[in-house]
């Protein structure tokens, strides 16, 4: 099966994770949305199903050879989290995958161990086995000790305790989250927003958000207004949304609180602007659709992302793609404003970027923090007398935010405005939005 073969390639990354599904060139539609789905699933869960296999082991689950635990990971979130798969299949289908390359005892082991957590999740056999069970559940997920929540909100009761009685490891354990980014969470919110937030990175079909502030045609009928003014909420497949995309230059994908930091200097009239960290060029779309009489230099060093910029902006005639290097040349002392959409951890798009949340340790924040303050130096050397640097990040964490912002008074910039969105929109498409981060600085 692909997804038990690339959940066994994942083992050895693992807590760093590909953005990247299986690939499954050779399957059919059906076939490859299932391998998505059970591994969209195990890279969500992943905290949380190996807590629950461990639950049912009597050895630690990290000794089992890669083919077992990937079959127990794999059958597990299938079981758990994938509700029109009846539990008998899934056992069917990991234990025929386990036989093929272990010895009949390991077949036998993960039969034993995946039986366990079927009872755990189901209340009752059915007299037909080939019947679908239904689990029981709770319309919303209160963070009890026999609790798993599901995407919408609600939660999977286990018909036993298996989760950690402190409430912020049971939180972490739940929802799939490293206990280390929860306490973080905590600690910045306090336990009942913490809860909101990584319940709201559990959603696992984020919408498709569209920014049409600069619109100069209409929209097609499948584009719905989303709650922020200037975004819309694209629903169709994905073939028609790439080639809305291709045919139309005054619309792109860009979430509705990834706008907010360049509408917050949309009152300006600078001359030269630089986009510093432009990544695949949608901020410096919009900053090119909201300043068309500026000159722009974007830039990003990542070879990759700076061939993907080229083509996003190779229809504007007055944005120029420059190495870092080249940027900084032409740049330094003459910017009226710098754009730092700087690395960060994230934290603001887990429900988008499930694969993030098992890399956010300390080590990873304090790493991202040095490079955020190196860029933010970088960044005001460019500015002109008065220039203004618009610091953003998708993360909600006040360490990569407003304790930067306040860093930077260090740096001989003044705060003049910041902005935190979090994020929200568990069941609604057209007021869903990711977290977000802003702060409008000026040179003294």
């Amino acid at each position: 099966m692909v997804a038990l073969r690339h959940v066994t390639r994942l083992l050895d990354s693992y807590p760093e994770l590909p953005f990247e599904g299986p690939p499954t060139p050779n399957l059919d539609l059906r076939e490859a949305a299932l391998a998505h789905a059970i591994v969209g699933a195990v890279v969500r869960r992943w905290i949380t199903l190996a807590a629950v296999v461990q639950s049912r082991m009597d050895r630690p689950l990290a000794d089992a050879d890669p083919f077992v635990r990937a079959a127990l990971l794999a059958g597990a979130a299938q079981m758990l989290f994938l509700d029109r798969i009846p539990p008998h299949a899934a056992l069917f289908e990991t234990v025929a995958w386990i036989k093929k390359r272990e010895r009949p005892q390991a077949a036998g082991f993960v039969n034993g161990v995946l039986r366990s957590i079927s009872r755990m999740i189901y209340p009752e056999e059915r007299s037909d086995p080939r019947a679908l069970p239904q689990k029981t559940r709770r319309a919303v997920w209160t963070n009890a000790l026999d609790e798993i929540p599901d995407e919408a909100g609600g939660a999977i009761v286990l018909q036993s305790a298996s989760l950690p009685k402190d409430p912020i490891e049971r939180m972490a354990v739940a929802t799939g989250h490293p206990l280390e980014l929860v306490r973080r969470f905590v600690d910045d919110f306090g336990p009942n927003a913490a809860a909101e937030l990584v319940r709201h990175n559990l959603n696992a079909s984020p919408p498709t958000v569209l920014n049409t502030a600069h619109l100069a045609g209409p929209l097609p009928p499948n584009c719905t207004a989303h709650a922020q003014s200037g975004s819309h909420v694209f629903d169709g497949p994905h073939p028609t949304l790439a080639g809305l995309l291709r045919d139309r230059t005054d619309l792109w994908v860009q979430d509705a609180s990834s706008s907010l930091a360049v509408r917050s200097v949309c009152t300006m009239s600078p001359a030269l602007i630089v986009d510093l960290c432009a990544g695949q060029g949608t901020k410096t779309r919009q900053l090119a659709a909201t300043f068309p009489r500026a000159q722009i230099i974007a830039s990003d060093p990542d070879v990759v992302r700076s061939h993907a910029l080229r083509e996003a902006v190779a229809h504007l005639s007055h944005v120029k793609v420059m190495t870092p290097g080249e940027a900084k040349a032409a740049a330094r002392g003459k910017a009226d404003l710098v754009l730092a959409d700087v690395p960060c951890t994230n934290t603001g798009v887990l429900a988008r970027r499930a694969e993030a949340r098992h890399r956010c340790d300390q080590a990873q924040l304090s790493r991202l923090m040095t490079i955020q303050r190196q860029i933010m130096r970088e960044s005001i050397s460019l500015l002109a007398a008065k220039g203004t640097l618009l610091y953003a990040t998708c993360s909600v964490e006040r360490a990569e935010n407003e304790h930067q912002a306040a860093w930077a008074a260090s740096q001989g910039v003044v705060l003049r405005s910041e902005l935190r969105t979090m994020p929200s929109g568990i069941v609604a498409p057209t007021e869903y939005h990711d977290g977000a981060y802003s702060a409008v600085l000026q040179l003294k």
